[in-house]
């Protein structure tokens, strides 16, 4: 009997569903609680009974199964009738206990009243237990709350909800920070919340990013890719995911689910990656620009580094020696700036990118990129509000030092010609009642005996008036220079003649690469020097690099990936015989730092063995033509 009634609810449920999916196909269906765009779906029809997940599909007719069981009331989107997902046979690891982003936030519950503590003189002792911002200790003054960040932005955090964040037990899901939490009031009084569009094909991408971020001055950016994904396993696994955000809308690209095959991102994408004016906000942004130059072909510019302007605000008026370049998490610079924690769950960050995203997926993602974009607003307004106002840190292409205010010039007194300087009197320093006492005498000088000097011919003629110097038929003399003190010497570089040569080369390369192509190249100095003194100097093999380099030597095998290194992301010139015979050699492929050599290896050994084939049928020929 309970069967039967289930099939009979299953059956009136799915009757509904269907009839509800009776809708326009240029339709866009929201889910108003999560505030994620979805596309249009197409060829609607009832799930087969055997399923347990539904589908979502987006503009572009793209379609994929979703991560985990899907409620269609809680999150507003509807099935169709796709084929099985390859992906679906593989487990999913187990997020942590955070709920869905659609759930609003939990109100806090009334502080809780003192506890009387006994005290051994028999006078009760009431202890504290409610939160620091809103209660404070019997006698004392009450202690002020603490105000929600402020940035000039519409979209800023509700201070109901940040105040209920604070309040929560820490490290529960309700204290941490979320773009949920981000809201405006719009026309008629309408709380307008940050929309998501979840985009699941170039199409949609193109349209989401033509239609909303292509007139945005600064963008927050942020990449998820596959933990375990090397750089021959293609664009999906590292780059498996775009995130973009605007102060009022967050763009999740999810490229790893995309149909197309060659080029995966369209032309407005391109234009704004590329716009030098506007700037691309993020924490360890330049390893994800990289990223998307090496998997995806996409030039970045505009590349904004928000570690450099945390130090700048962080410590330029009291500990400017910590301002440099050194990386700021995210996380860091989040609960001291927005003073609230953000959610770093290392099942979700690790998780499997390469499915549509579930809803933990999708607010770890979004939540991302807004932050920095939130991050970059709320330091702006303080470094704004230093005396003096420090210059803006410099985009990471250009590759420039971080710009200090300068020193205040000190003031300038004139003098006035019915001053006394004898009776210069403070006006504010205090009265004594002997008025003599007050004002310091001064002292008479003493007198010196002076030597005559005797005068040089030079100086001598020097006094001559100018008049009687053109009578006499001489020639004025030029005054005398001022001498200035002699410079010391620069610290001779001692180093070997070939290391000074490579790093004159090195930065070279650097300036040239970086004229033409505007960002920096892919691999370090350091491997750059070390393929230039072996490259340059065919007389010496790693282990001479390595000795020349340091005492006590570097390890060869170091030296080795670093040549290695270089060859392959530089596409540096190479001459194989030598580089297979010296350098090779030393690559252990069986150790995991050295396994992305493998594939350069194996093309250089290939490459080695079919000159040794030439070279032996050029030999065969000739001794051929010889004995003819």
């Amino acid at each position: 009997m309970h069967s039967c009634l289930s099939a009979q609810v299953l059956g009136s449920c799915r009757g509904s569903l269907v009839r509800a999916m009776s809708y326009h196909h240029s339709s866009q269906l929201w889910s108003s609680q999560l505030g994620v765009r979805f596309g249009p779906l197409a060829n609607l029809r009832p799930e087969p009974a055997t399923t347990s997940s539904l589908h979502t599909s987006a503009l572009g007719g793209d379609e994929g199964r979703t991560d985990s069981p899907v409620n269609p009331a809680q999150i507003g989107i509807y099935s169709t009738d796709v084929a099985q997902d390859p992906l679906s046979s593989v487990p999913r690891s187990r997020g942590l206990d955070r709920p869905p982003i659609s759930l609003p936030p939990r109100p806090t519950s009334p502080p809780r009243a003192p506890i009387a503590l006994p005290d051994p003189n028999g006078a009760p002792i009431s202890e504290d237990t409610s939160p620091k911002e809103s209660v404070a200790a019997p006698g004392d003054e009450k202690k002020k709350i603490v105000e929600p960040p402020f940035t000039p932005l519409e979209f800023n955090i509700s201070k109901k909800e940040f105040l209920a964040a604070r309040a929560a037990v820490p490290g529960t899901p309700e204290a941490h920070w979320s773009y949920n939490m981000y809201h405006r009031t719009g026309e008629n009084g309408k709380i307008d919340n940050v929309k998501v569009h979840y985009c699941e094909s170039k199409a949609t991408t193109e349209r989401v990013c033509k239609e909303y971020f292509l007139n945005e001055d600064v963008i927050g950016l942020d990449l998820e890719w596959m933990k375990f994904a090397k750089r021959t396993d293609g664009a999906r696994q590292n780059v498996s995911l775009i995130q973009i955000a605007s102060p009022s809308r967050i763009a999740l690209i999810h490229v790893a689910v995309f149909s197309d095959k060659e080029d995966l991102l369209g032309p407005s994408f391109r234009k704004i990656m590329d716009n030098p004016n506007v700037s691309k906000v993020g924490v360890n942004i330049v390893p994800d620009c990289t990223r998307l130059k090496n998997h995806l072909g996409v030039t970045v510019r505009g590349i904004f580094e928000l570690s450099h302007l945390y130090r700048v605000v962080k410590f330029l008026p009291e500990q400017p020696n910590l301002v440099h370049k050194g990386l700021v998490s995210l996380a860091t610079q989040v609960e001291d700036q927005l003073l609230l924690p953000l959610y770093k769950g290392q099942m979700v960050r690790t998780g499997n990118w390469m499915r549509r995203l579930s809803t933990q997926q999708i607010d770890y993602a979004a939540s991302d990129a807004y932050a920095g974009l939130q991050l970059y607003y709320v330091l702006e307004e303080k470094r704004k509000a230093l005396v003096p106002c420090p210059p803006r840190p410099h985009h990471a292409e250009l590759r420039l030092p971080i710009p200090l205010p300068e020193p205040p010039a000190p003031p300038v007194v004139e003098k006035k010609d019915d001053e006394d300087a004898t009776a210069v009197i403070d006006p504010t320093a205090t009265t004594s009642t002997d008025a003599t006492a007050s004002i310091p005498k001064p002292r008479a000088p003493k007198p010196r005996d002076r030597k005559p000097k005797t005068q040089s011919p030079e100086t001598s003629l020097s006094k001559i008036p100018a008049t009687e110097a053109s009578a006499s038929g001489e020639s004025a003399p030029k005054p005398a220079k001022a001498r200035s003190r002699p410079r010391p010497p620069k610290a001779q570089d001692n180093r070997d003649a070939r290391i000074i040569a490579a790093e004159a080369e090195m930065k070279a390369y650097n300036e040239a690469y970086t004229a033409a192509n505007a960002t920096w190249p892919i691999t370090t100095p350091v491997r750059l020097r070390a393929y230039y003194i072996w490259y340059r100097n065919e007389d010496l093999c790693p282990a001479d690099i390595a000795a020349l380099l340091r005492d006590p030597p570097l390890l060869t095998t170091t030296v080795a990936a670093y040549i290695v290194d270089a060859i392959q992301t530089e596409k540096l010139p190479y001459p194989a015989p030598r580089l297979h015979k010296e350098v090779v050699c030393h690559i252990d492929l069986e150790k995991p730092y050295m396994y992305k050599f493998r594939s350069f290896v194996q093309e250089c050994s290939k490459a080695v063995k079919e000159l040794k084939r030439d070279n032996e049928e050029t030999k065969q020929t000739e001794m051929q033509q010889d004995k003819k």
